[in-house]
């Protein structure tokens, strides 16, 4: 229900842009995305990229629909540790240990509609205030993980116990909504034609499974800081 909600909302806000007698614009991007919060604990940050097309609904207002694309494949394995304590001989004894080479991703493909408003303007140079909001289909495969951990006594090195870690592979693949905003600066290289630099905050409301054996907590949104430079291009 939620998805073909979010779904019909962004194709009335594209349908009425479209109505509009007004420029043309379109484009692409590529952007660097650096997680944040729970996010930033489980990986490290990546690059995407998007295409738009919208139209000018005013002298300050434009309006587009925008494609998008990333996916975050290079773990934040120092953060994967597990943490036990464990009886050796009677005793007591706490050890962790660093999970060698876990298999993690997180694949987002999105369809947002965007609104620009002009602050600021010249003949070379254009500052805009950005927001919008999309609904967004994610995949987060994790693979299964099998080890064993022998932990030994401190007082007494001949006791020792094998910690065996074993936990299945798993995957998520759902849709979720999502909003961003930010500032955006485009560089004027010819009358129709501008560079664009821009910087986003981003949050995908959704969430990830936690893995309590792997020391993995849930992750209860997608945060993120979003980068990025493209071509703009006005009719």
């Amino acid at each position: 229900m939620k998805k073909n909600t979010s779904l019909i909302i962004l194709l009335i806000f594209l349908a009425s842009i479209a109505a509009q007698d007004k420029p043309i614009v379109f484009g692409a991007s590529g952007g660097f995305y650096h997680p944040i919060g729970s996010l930033g604990d489980r990986f490290q940050s990546t690059f995407g990229g998007s295409v738009f097309l919208g139209k000018a609904v005013s002298d300050n207002w434009t309006w587009t629909g925008k494609l998008e694309y990333f996916k975050f494949s290079d773990p934040n394995s120092d953060n994967f540790i597990v943490k036990r304590q464990v009886e050796v001989s009677g005793e007591t004894v706490p050890f962790e240990t660093k999970l060698k080479d876990l298999r993690i991703e997180l694949e987002v493909v999105g369809l947002a509609a965007n609104a620009n408003y002009e602050i600021f303007d010249t003949e070379l140079f254009r500052t805009d205030f950005k927001f919008g909001f999309g609904i967004y289909r994610w995949f987060y495969p994790r693979g299964g993980y099998n080890d064993t951990i022998k932990v030994t006594s401190p007082t007494n090195p001949s006791a020792s116990v094998n910690i065996p870690i074993v936990v299945p592979a798993v995957s998520q693949v759902d849709w979720s909504g999502g909003i961003n905003l930010g500032l955006e600066f485009q560089i004027k290289i010819i009358e129709a034609v501008s560079f664009t630099m821009g910087a986003d905050y981003k949050i995908i409301f959704a969430e990830i499974w936690p893995a309590l054996e792997l020391g993995l907590e849930n992750i209860s949104s997608f945060q993120m800081i979003n980068g990025n430079a493209g071509i703009r291009i006005q009719l």
